[in-house]
């Protein structure tokens, strides 16, 4: 992975399209605990559109916030074995 400016992008489409997030959503299903622990340490961040391309869910759906959302994808997580 050439470039890693992608972590000072501010626009999610901008992020969603790098080749470096891109690739870690090509890894599958193997990166989704990476990225749960990643939320869980860190909170809200641009992680929901590669879970939904990783798992075909929209996991964050109904969510009121960033917050929210994060939380509701760690129950999610924790419910189908991916973490703790």
């Amino acid at each position: 992975m050439e470039n890693r400016n992608w972590v000072l992008l501010s626009s999610i489409d901008a992020i969603s399209y790098h080749p470096d997030y891109q690739a870690i959503i090509a890894l599958g299903l193997s990166v989704v605990p990476l990225i749960l622990e990643d939320l869980q340490r860190n909170g809200p961040g641009h992680w929901f559109r590669a879970l939904h391309q990783i798992t075909g869910e929209d996991i964050a759906v109904g969510a009121d916030n960033m917050v929210g959302a994060t939380e509701k994808v760690i129950d999610w997580g924790r419910k189908n074995n991916y973490i703790q």
